[in-house]
């Protein structure tokens, strides 16, 4: 039987829903699932890039994951106030869930934006951005989506502020076979898994309006976050914005 490691959020539900049944799906956060490939618990996982940039792990499967092309509205920094013009919080309330976005925050922050905050890590995902409301608080998929609705202050849609800068798409997570996963067998699962995506692809009004409520947003509110902010087909534009995060979190220190 083959397992697979995947997000529970609401934006992999495309690529998995259909998956078939002698396929075992084992459901976690980003980083959870980048232990079990390391572990070899999982033949695949739908991997944080920064996970698989960071090595130790298989090559990317397929030609689908989760990226964006401009807001992503499900990686966002809560802010206490808008910046700029005002100042940055002097910290920031970091989400334990992905090392992607932890990575990305940190790229705009000290690369594009010459900032140096001080970063903790808050003990369980989807940290509440009331709870330091002098930091910026980084949470991520679907408590994110959640979280907005009630938030009062400003926000950073990291997938917007990276859109800005650089002019690429930005990829969150693709999928990643382990480490010695025979050549045959990535073939085969890469061929599986495209066409369950192409097939999710056809389906997205259907699955926003069976799974949005369970994962806190209306039919409509599924339909159109599937639709517009996620960009699941991995091209050559979100090769080079890939590309370009490698770069750039490559000069990143040790927090």
């Amino acid at each position: 039987m083959t397992v697979l490691g995947v997000v529970s959020y609401l934006n992999a539900i495309p690529l998995v829903d259909g998956l078939p049944g002698d396929v075992e799906r084992r459901g976690a956060d980003p980083s959870v699932l980048a232990r079990w490939l390391r572990e070899g618990s999982v033949d695949a996982a739908l991997l944080p890039v920064a996970e698989a940039l960071a090595g130790g792990v298989g090559p990317f499967l397929g030609a689908y994951g989760i990226a964006c092309d401009g807001p992503v509205e499900s990686v966002l920094a809560f802010l206490p106030r808008p910046v700029p013009p005002g100042p940055w919080p002097e910290r920031v309330v970091l989400d334990p869930a992905s090392r992607t976005s932890v990575r990305l925050l940190r790229v705009l922050l000290e690369r594009r934006f010459g900032q140096r905050p001080r970063y903790t890590t808050a003990a369980t995902p989807g940290p509440d951005p009331a709870a330091n409301p002098d930091a910026a608080t980084l949470v991520i998929g679907d408590r994110a989506l959640i979280r907005r609705k009630a938030w009062r202050g400003a926000v950073l849609d990291l997938g917007e502020a990276w859109k800005a800068w650089t002019g690429l798409p930005f990829v969150f997570a693709r999928w990643t076979a382990r480490a010695g996963l025979p050549a045959e067998r990535c073939e085969a699962l890469a061929r599986m898994l495209d066409g369950v995506a192409a097939r999710g692809m056809l389906r997205l009004d259907a699955l926003a309006e069976t799974y949005g409520p369970s994962h806190g947003l209306s039919a409509a509110e599924a339909r159109r976050y599937l639709r517009e902010a996620i960009r699941f087909p991995i091209g050559p534009a979100e090769d080079a914005g890939l590309a370009r995060f490698a770069a750039e979190q490559a000069h990143l220190g040790d927090l």
